[in-house]
């Protein structure tokens, strides 16, 4: 796994640590004849069960290809996180060519497409009138006739607000064939996108600020149990486009009776916030629907510390596996995602400590040697080589592209191969762990001037007459081609404005919401979660 490492949010509680050496390469696996046959019998609420094909409170073998499963589906999850991050048209290339192809693949095709329409990510229209809003040309590359495409299903729906919150929805037919995954025609992926600009970050910092689950999702229609504080920043966000996410499931995904749910840093706390609010839609809103999973990446804090029992018995408890969470963080080779760590007085949901980490999954349920959290030859999941990440190996990878996206690789674009496919030579490479998860590299997804988001807010967040000003941004992506418009938008306020008096609002939020401890939480170098409870 490139030495990230699987922070399954949802662990047993009382999981030993475990040390490691230091390796710069994977090891051959060595069976480890000591594991017994039986290896956990305490109620598992991450995917680790799913991919055995068995229920939470089973008991769980030692069997390697189950473990390869759920390393499948670790891959699977940080891919989507990271095409949410590409502009429309270009997503559609890659997605439609690479997805669910080997991490190393999938970085090289997008990197491909970006400096090939890098003259097209931008929008000098917008950038010069302050009250019109027409998206860059990258995000309709190869415009449809009309965004019904004549009533063809799409392979995804796109949807973005003014307020710069973006999620996908992904059919399962765009993934490619592999004989290690769990995932059917009956699923539908659903993925949040993380922070790409300066409002994104600042969502990140002022999650601090709580409000109530319940009252935030009421409007909805959504029945969530009163009493449990949740960072407001990223939930107002979501309910505002909520609506246009149920649509986009039941075009997209018609016969879906699973979702899974991904998204990395702000799009990671998105995605464990957004998961829940579909498993209240389960049996009502999703009749069809039995089923939410979550993979978060490099998530920040989402709950108060007093608020954390409650969401894992209404959550987790309750719904008995049918709704999991798998939080992933991945460490440097100095110091781990310090995005995990804030805000400083919140929490994450779900169970599981820090001295967890991916070899002991693999060890303890694979039966195989340790590789410092390495890619292991023994759990690759993939069909494509294994060593394709390292430098040496930069023609192999560079032909293997070029059969993918059939021509030559761009070569046209200043800086690109270095800042989207930064981690050629290994994890400890990357200038921040948080830009790399699972072999994806999220550093050249950042946008910079002129890249600005499809949707626009401005003023009273009223739609202006004539113009595209505060409206939501959805996009259908087919095959052939790609269609986007725009449609009403029912802001809430903003969430990033709920303080009138900082220094007041500091002190009843400590006194109402958190305990003496304030959530603080102590960091090993390496780890990997899964939320288990006895």
């Amino acid at each position: 796994m490139n030495n990230s490492i699987v922070n399954t949010l949802m662990g047993n509680k009382q999981s030993k640590p475990l040390t490691a050496p230091v390796t710069s390469a994977p090891s051959s696996p060595e069976p480890v004849t000591s594991a017994p046959a039986v290896v956990m019998q305490e109620n598992d609420y991450s995917l680790l069960p799913v991919c055995y094909g068995k229920k939470f409170d089973d008991k769980l073998e030692v069997d390697v290809n189950a473990v390869k499963k759920f390393e499948h589906a670790l891959y699977i999850g940080a891919e989507a996180s990271r095409l949410l991050y590409c502009d429309v048209g270009i997503l559609k290339f890659s997605l439609t060519k690479a997805f669910g192809l080997s991490p190393d693949i999938l970085n090289k095709v997008i990197t491909h497409y970006d400096g090939k329409y890098r003259f097209k990510k931008t929008n000098l229209l917008n950038r010069i009138s302050s009250n019109k809003q027409i998206a860059p040309d990258s995000y309709e590359l190869e415009p449809c006739t009309s965004f019904e495409n004549d009533g063809k299903k799409p392979l995804m729906r796109y949807i973005s607000s003014p307020t710069d919150t973006t999620c996908g929805v992904i059919s399962p037919e765009t993934l490619q064939s592999n004989s290690n995954s769990i995932f059917t025609s009956t699923d539908c992926f659903v993925v949040f996108k993380g922070s790409s600009s300066l409002r994104n970050w600042e969502k990140n910092v002022r999650s601090v600020f709580p409000g109530d689950f319940a009252k935030e999702v009421s409007s909805l229609g959504l029945n969530a149990p009163s009493g449990i504080a949740i960072a407001r920043s990223f939930v107002t966000p979501i309910v505002e486009i909520f609506d246009e996410i149920l649509k986009g499931i039941q075009e997209v995904c018609p016969n879906a009776t699973r979702i899974f749910v991904f998204g990395h840093s702000k799009g990671g706390a998105e995605a464990e916030l957004g998961g829940m609010m579909l498993s209240l839609c389960m049996g009502n809103k999703l009749p069809n629907v039995t089923q939410v999973h979550v993979i978060s990446y490099g998530s920040p804090k989402v709950v108060s510390p007093t608020s954390k029992d409650a969401i894992n018995n209404a959550f987790f408890v309750a719904n008995k596996g049918n709704f999991t969470l798998t939080r992933v963080e991945s460490v440097g080779s100095i110091v781990g995602d310090t995005v995990t760590d804030i805000p400083p007085l919140m929490v994450h949901p779900g169970w599981g400590n820090k001295s967890n980490t991916l070899d002991e999954l693999r060890t303890k349920f694979g039966g195989v040697s340790v590789t410092d959290n390495k890619r292991n030859p023994a759990t690759w999941p993939f069909n494509e080589s294994l060593d394709l990440w390292d430098i040496t190996q930069k023609f192999k990878l560079d032909a293997e592209v070029k059969k993918v996206i059939g021509e030559e690789i761009s070569k046209d674009v200043k800086g690109g191969e270095r800042s989207t496919y930064l981690r050629v030579r290994g994890s400890r490479w990357a200038p921040n762990p948080h830009m790399e998860y699972l072999g994806m590299f999220f550093l050249g997804s950042q946008r910079i001037a002129g890249m600005a988001n499809p949707a626009k807010t401005q003023g009273d967040r009223k739609e202006v007459p004539g113009s595209n000003v505060n409206k939501i941004f959805i996009a259908n992506l087919f095959p052939e081609c790609t269609k986007y418009m725009y449609v009403s938008w029912n802001s809430l306020g903003s969430s990033l404005d709920v303080v009138s008096d900082v220094e007041t609002t500091a002190k009843d939020v400590k006194s109402k919401f958190f305990d003496s401890k304030g959530g603080k939480t102590r960091r090993s170098k390496k780890s990997l979660r899964r939320t288990m409870k006895k």
